[in-house]
């Protein structure tokens, strides 16, 4: 009996000693040393697209989202659009940077490219507006100048009327110097409006910037939808690894509870042979070992089971537990891929409504300029016609006086040569009128020169504007015809008079004179021939058969040469 009893305590103290080991053991398995598995871990075994420096860059490019979620950008974008807010653009486009910046790659850009289209419209709208302005400032300088210029032609009609010929110059010149002053004024105002935005200016940067709009648009669609690409395929990955490890993870939870369920059963009913087979110890302490090495091995079974499901139950749920946090990460830059989506739909209905609203400005801008340009180009014409026809008239005038001085300067030095042949005292006299008439030759020739120069320079600048009128289907005549038919027409005056006078002076200088030649060349001969001395005219006028009359005639001894150069003068 105390053997057996002895016995019996050993086994208890044995299952006692057994049961609180199992308890410690799985008390340390709950808490097991897990191994290293992070973030570049689950990349790897996962099989990710997006690595850790794309999930850096992803932080820099976007913001994630908890929940499917809209940028609202319209109401920013049609103030824009809005003509009444030209003033509040600045601030308007710095708004619109904040709310889509780190929204996506290359949103930014799109910034500029809205205020692009911005400032077309600013330009397109207000470039009528400045050369108004610019017009409406010079019209008071246009006034001053236009009367200043008709003063002017009233004082050079009272000079000539006055025959007072150096004032009427004067006045002639300073109506010149006035008038280019009033064409400068006139092509600077052209230039206002001929260089603002036109039609085909504003299309053709329109036109760029359609251009610029569907590259930068379709590259930040292209990187988001990238980027959206590789994070569904991340997420459907982390979803099958997660699910995967999760069904594990339930799925040794259901063996554990199934194999703690058996051991319990296993052990009860181990103890129950026990106690049947310690009433019969003596006879059954060979089934007794057998049964209590049946229960160690159970036991070693059960705790190495413990350990690994542990152990496999912590990797599992960190597993779980990491998915569930990428997850959510990558789930916020997909909600951000598609908020960037919805702005970029945004962006591309301001585009369409930004380039019907720039065309139609632009058209109703081209044609209120264009109606200020040609309203300027008639009143350009005008004053280049009386500026040409003032300059055609003076010119003219100056061009005959170098003729004349031209024609003195040669009848000078006849009377020069002339007055050595008749010892005429006068000599000295026209060479010092031949020195005034070289030098006031320089300075009409200088003068001539100017005024054609200044002529053919306004010329130039007059033609484009004048094929630009006709071009336009306005019928007129031009100013540079008129100017060549009204000098035709002066030189063909000065011709008859100039020819009347000529043919006179012929008759009394050169016919009659040529007639005395003849007569005393015969008379002359007849002399010589008869050998009567007498036959030969007395040198007295008075006593002549044939008086010569009044003023310059030729000497008797006037050689053939004199003659000819008499004749040349006269010419």
């Amino acid at each position: 009996i105390n053997a057996e009893y002895m016995g019996r305590k050993e086994f208890d103290e044995f299952n006692q000693s057994g049961s609180a080991r199992v308890e410690e053991l799985q008390e340390q398995w709950r808490w097991p040393n897990p191994s290293p598995f992070d973030l570049e871990a689950a990349i790897e075994e996962f099989g990710l697209v997006i690595d850790q420096n794309d999930l850096q860059q992803l932080y820099r490019l976007y913001t994630p989202a908890a929940h499917p979620t809209t940028i609202n950008i319209g109401g920013l974008l049609a103030d824009i659009l809005d003509p009444r807010s030209k003033p509040q653009h600045k601030t308007l486009l710095e708004e619109l940077s904040n709310r889509i910046d780190k929204h996506g790659q290359g949103t930014q850009p799109l910034v500029d490219l809205v205020a692009n289209f911005a400032s077309l419209l600013d330009n397109d709208d207000s470039g009528v507006e400045t050369v108004e302005a610019v017009l409406e400032s010079s019209d008071a300088q246009m006034r001053e100048l236009q009367g200043k210029i008709t003063r002017n032609d009233s004082g050079r009609r009272r000079a000539l009327q006055e025959e007072d010929m150096q004032a009427a110059e004067t006045f002639f010149e300073t109506s010149l110097d006035l008038q280019e002053r009033l064409i400068d004024l006139i092509l600077y105002r052209l230039g206002n409006l001929l260089n603002r935005h036109t039609r085909e200016l504003v299309l053709a940067n329109l036109k760029r910037l359609l251009g610029q709009a569907e590259e930068q648009m379709g590259e930040v669609k292209a990187a988001n939808d990238e980027w959206a690409t590789n994070l569904r395929s991340d997420l459907r990955a982390l979803d099958r690894a997660g699910a995967s490890h999760q069904e594990r993870v339930v799925r040794g939870k259901a063996e554990a509870q199934e194999r703690r369920a058996l051991v319990q059963q296993r052990l009860g009913a181990n103890a129950k042979e026990q106690d049947k087979h310690w009433d019969q110890v003596r006879a059954s302490m060979a089934e007794i070992a057998r049964l209590n090495e049946a229960r160690r091995r159970e036991i070693e079974d059960t705790v190495t089971f413990m350990e690994e499901y542990e152990h496999q139950r912590v990797e599992d749920e960190t597993r779980v537990r990491l998915a569930e946090h990428h997850s959510q990460v990558l789930q916020g830059f997909l909600h951000d891929t598609a908020a960037c989506d919805g702005m970029l739909k945004d962006v591309d209905d301001f585009v369409r409504k930004a380039t019907r609203l720039i065309t139609d400005t632009t058209s109703k801008a081209d044609q209120k300029g264009e109606q200020l340009a040609m309203d300027e180009q008639k009143r350009y014409l005008a004053v280049f016609r009386h500026y040409y026809m003032e300059l055609g008239e003076l010119l003219f005038k100056k061009t005959k006086q170098l003729e004349e001085v031209d024609r003195s300067i040669r009848n000078c030095e006849f009377q020069i040569d002339f007055s050595k042949e008749t010892l005429d005292s006068d000599l000295g006299r026209h060479r010092t009128l031949l020195k005034e008439l070289q030098v006031r030759r320089v300075e009409v020739a200088d003068l001539v020169a100017r005024l054609q120069s200044r002529g053919d320079e306004r010329a130039g600048q007059f033609v484009p504007h004048e094929e630009a009128l006709r071009a336009s289907g306005l019928e007129f005549e031009s100013p540079l015809l008129e100017m060549r038919e009204d000098t035709m027409e002066r030189k063909t005056r000065v011709l008859h008079r100039r020819s009347k006078f000529i043919d006179q002076d012929r008759e009394e200088l050169v016919t009659k004179e040529t007639e005395e030649i003849e007569a005393l060349a015969s008379n002359t001969k007849q002399a010589r021939e008869t050998g009567l001395s007498s036959l030969i005219h007395t040198l007295s006028p008075t006593k002549s058969a044939h008086p010569v009359r009044s003023g310059m005639r030729m000497s008797p001894s006037l050689n053939a040469s004199a003659k000819k150069s008499l004749i040349s003068g006269m010419d």
